[in-house]
């Protein structure tokens, strides 16, 4: 995993726990947070003689850096994946998600809305950008690269500074989609420092649903993604190949999550 800080990926890591261990295995999240796109030294220790096998949620874009990295053992993709490749994967739709939480802000009349993405070396960045352009463009509006912030990383202060940013064009969004929950509540705190109330200067949707969401005020409008299950699948997909069988890759539902921010 890229990020034990993130709560979404902490999510991912308690459902395929719960799995593994009823079929007696043992999950140990190993952090990849230096990651640089290849097959690092990190990599093979994953499938070293310790593992039985690698559920990966790192972008890995070289088939050929996956095979040296997985050394012969099963591997499985959960949330990224390579398009095209032969290794099985579960995710969800990231770009149709991110068109229908646009499309959510577009028919309650936003016009400019801003988008605060993190890393886009991830497949799930890109095509949530896909589907905020698909949105725009459907509803005749042009995207404004002034509007789209780009922080490297889905830390709450990343989204408070690209808050700052959006706020700083000379006209401001009336809305904000954030390709994480934790961007979108650094993206509220920020508008908070600088005057603005959330929803009724500036509406902001977040992305996955974790757990604080709920809680945090205003609670947090967002897509929800099935955490607990993702990791769920991916350990069954695993424990499918380890018994010698041939999983086929699945997408799983997300849905979207309305409360007080937007």
């Amino acid at each position: 995993m890229p990020d034990f800080a993130n709560p979404y990926y902490a999510e991912i890591v308690r459902g395929a726990g719960a799995v593994s261990r009823q079929a007696g295995y043992t999950l140990l999240p190993a952090d990849l947070e230096a990651w640089t796109g290849t097959a690092d030294a990190s990599l093979p220790t994953l499938a070293g003689s310790l593992s039985d096998g690698v559920i990966n949620l790192v972008p890995m874009s070289d088939p050929a850096a996956r095979r040296e990295a997985a050394n012969g053992k099963p591997w499985v993709n959960c949330s990224e994946f390579l398009p095209g490749s032969d290794v099985p994967y579960v995710s969800i739709d990231h770009r149709q998600a991110g068109t229908d939480a646009v499309q959510y802000l577009i028919n309650k009349g936003h016009r400019r809305i801003g988008f605060i993405t993190s890393d886009e070396r991830f497949l799930y960045a890109r095509q949530r950008r896909e589907g905020y352009d698909a949105a725009l463009l459907r509803a005749g509006l042009a995207p404004a690269p002034e509007l789209v912030c780009v922080t490297g990383d889905n830390s709450y202060a990343a989204g408070s500074q690209a808050a700052a940013k959006l706020l700083a064009v000379v006209d401001p969004p009336s809305a904000v989609f954030a390709v994480s929950d934790t961007l979108a509540i650094g993206a509220i705190k920020g508008f908070s420092k600088a005057g603005r109330r959330v929803p009724h200067d500036v509406a902001v949707m977040g992305f996955d649903d974790v757990p604080i969401a709920g809680i945090f005020e205003p609670g947090l409008t967002t897509v929800a993604q099935p955490m607990v299950e993702l990791g769920a699948a991916a350990a069954e997909m695993l424990l499918a190949l380890l018994d010698g069988q041939r999983p086929a890759s699945r997408i799983l539902q997300h849905q979207l999550v309305l409360r007080e921010s937007v």
